[in-house]
């Protein structure tokens, strides 16, 4: 049997009979013969393990078969290799007299692959691994190493003649989980590390590993006996409280520790360079410009909002620090009450006179009125809106300020105890490794109980005396790049989700105004509708109008007011409904008057047959201009002459 490494997971096997070539995507093959069988086998669809390259083997080799996961789309096979491909299921055996391949399911994506050729028992891992990934939410690790033990338990007491693992150095110190809990089911002869991203010296991590559950029971109790602290020591633990007192005594003891550290030699500049941060971060100087960077950006967010004027957009004028004035409409519906701030007394105007449709209001309601101080000193009008109006606009936008302001200060506190967990999330790592290894060569014993040493003093004062030794065994405790990529993607996660937050609340907030507002007009709507096809009956049947002195109008007698306001011309007429009136408002072609009718119901309810009306308010007034009849009309109400 002879094994070439190509890329990767990437391998070559040669048997006595066969080719067995494994996730293959790039690198350079040898030169196969054609009388062997060249069987291509492609554990799932991730690009570093399937490419369509592996397609093109079938022009240079004419004994080729394909074994994809079940994961790789049909659709990317070609025609040509469709009959020569065979897609494996988890659990699924194929058989063809030649080789007998099992399918493992996997704890990312697609299969594992167990083949049987010419006597040998040959393991493929793909991506079949324990994903034990630092910074991942517990839970899910723990179901990641429950999938993998129940995977692999389904292959106990088997003996692989060779095993190819992943060795992934992203996963950290629990890069080796996968082939620990592998062999201690599967008899495996020769183990072939794969998936290590270029990092070749994985290898030799492996080899000087030393896992964590070595350190002895006896170990542990003298630990607490002797030295009255817990398992762990001394070991400092990242700041996760503003208890100041505390966070700067762990840092002392850390910073002595980092600062012999970094003298060790083989360390990397990055992370010396990570380590010399960690020792010039200040718990009081983070916080101080915590403190600083929110400042600014509140004030930043308070002016800045402050330069949007959320009225303006419906009013056209700028209102926000106007005068304001409560006005409420009096007791005939047409005209209202407010103190005139140039008169200082209270004064009545008419809807009209300030621009309102008087058949939108009645008795009570309260508007809100905009004034402006001129240079002379008197008060000029500017605009006037509905007080629920004023309040739901000003709810929307204080909500949005106020979530701008909570947005910034979790964002800072949160970006603050990252920060920190990543300038002194190097410690833990290193002291736990270094704290087993010491229990092993039993360090403890030597330093700790005869000299009094404390867990830091103890590491330091072998790290002097056996230094060659010590930067041997510890060559492969230093943090990866990925590690460095994880903390600080934590950052722009915990802004990302801010953001998102105050976005969501924002959404929230506007759409229950507008679901409110749609409901509102949903309600109009249908009203109208029933009103009109009441009136639109009342016309079509063409009913005499009201007898002399009666107060009951009926919907007839309503076209039939409108028709006789302007007995000559044709009317145009507009129909307006609320819960508690119906409107017609009618003017005519010539654009001479227009003229209000409101009706309030006394028997029944507006819409309903039958129902009897009053007569409340008839008027006429410019407040609303002849051409929005006409443009925006209900329907035409021919002369009795026409």
């Amino acid at each position: 049997m002879k094994i070439t490494y190509i890329h990767h997971s990437a391998f070559l096997v040669e048997t006595e009979s066969v080719y067995l070539l494994f996730d293959y995507f790039q690198g350079n093959l040898p030169e196969l013969s054609e009388k062997k069988p060249l069987y291509v086998f492609a554990s799932h669809r991730h690009p570093d393990h399937f490419s369509k390259v592996i397609f093109e083997l079938e022009e240079k080799h004419p004994k080729i078969h394909y074994i994809l996961a079940f994961d790789i789309w049909s659709k990317r096979v070609p025609e040509s290799c469709k009959g020569k491909t065979e897609f494996l299921n988890p659990g699924q055996v194929l058989d063809d007299g030649t080789l007998k391949v099992e399918g493992f399911k996997s704890t990312d994506e697609g299969v594992a692959f167990w083949c049987s050729v010419d006597g040998l028992e040959i393991y493929h891992a793909g991506d079949l691994n324990h994903w034990y990934w630092d910074g991942e939410d517990p839970q899910w690790n723990k179901n990641m190493a429950k999938a993998y033990q129940e995977e692999i338990s389904k292959m106990h007491g088997r003996t692989a003649d060779i095993a190819f693992l992943p060795l992934d150095p992203r996963l950290g110190e629990y890069f080796y989980l996968g082939i620990d809990d592998f062999v201690k089911e599967v008899d495996a002869k020769r183990i072939f590390p794969m998936h290590f991203w270029g990092e070749y010296d994985v290898a030799e991590r492996l080899k000087c590993h030393v896992r964590r559950d070595t350190v002895t029971e006896s170990l542990r109790s003298m630990k607490r006996e002797k030295a009255g602290k817990s398992e762990r020591g001394n070991k400092m633990q990242p700041a996760t409280s503003m208890n100041i007192r505390k966070v700067q005594d762990e840092e002392a003891k850390r910073e002595r520790f980092a600062s012999w550290y970094i003298t060790l030699p083989g360390i990397p500049e990055y992370e010396k360079e990570m380590i010399e941060k960690s020792l010039k971060y200040n718990v009081w100087k983070e916080l101080l410009t915590l403190f600083v960077i929110y400042m600014i950006l509140s004030l930043a967010w308070f002016f800045g909002a402050g330069l949007y004027d959320p009225f303006q957009s419906i009013t056209g004028y700028k209102l926000t620090g106007k005068k304001k004035v409560i006005a409420v409409v009096q007791e005939d519906g047409q005209s209202l009450r407010l103190k005139d701030p140039n008169k200082g007394e209270h004064v009545q105007y008419t809807l009209a006179e300030l621009g309102m449709d008087p058949v939108k209001y009645s008795y009570g309601n309260r508007l809100q009125t905009y004034w402006e101080k001129e240079t002379d000193g008197e008060y000029h009008f500017l605009a006037i809106l509905p007080e629920k109006q004023v309040s739901k606009i000003e709810g929307l936008y204080y909500g949005v300020i106020g979530v701008g302001y909570f947005t910034i200060l979790i964002g800072g506190i949160s970006v603050f105890f990252i920060r920190r967990k990543r300038y002194t999330g190097w410690f833990p790592r290193f002291y736990d490794r270094m704290e087993k290894f010491y229990s092993e060569y039993d360090v403890w014993r030597k330093y700790s109980v005869e000299e009094g040493y404390d867990t830091i003093d103890a590491i330091i004062a072998y790290g002097n005396k056996n230094q060659p030794s010590f930067v041997k065994k510890f060559s492969c405790t230093r943090l990866t790049r990925e590690e460095e990529k994880k903390k600080k993607s934590k950052i722009i996660a915990v802004w990302l989700t801010t953001i998102a937050g105050m976005t969501g609340i924002i959404l929230i907030i506007s759409l229950q105004v507008s679901i409110a507002s749609e409901i509102e007009q949903r309600k109009n709507e249908a009203r109208t509708a029933a009103v009109l096809e009441k009136l639109q009956a009342a016309i079509n049947g063409k009913r005499p109008g009201p007898a002399d002195g009666s107060e009951s109008y009926s919907y007839a007698d309503m076209i039939d007011r409108a028709r006789n306001t302007f007995p000559e011309e044709d009317v145009y007429y507009k129909l307006l409904t609320t819960e508690e009136y119906v409107a017609l408002i009618v003017t005519t072609k010539k654009k001479q008057n227009v003229c209000f009718d409101r009706y309030v119901p006394v028997h029944g309810s507006i819409g309903e047959e039958g129902t009897e009306y009053k007569l409340a308010i008839s008027m006429v007034s410019d407040a609303i201009q002849p051409d929005d009849i006409l443009h925006n009309y209900t329907g035409i109400l021919l002369s009795p002459t026409s």
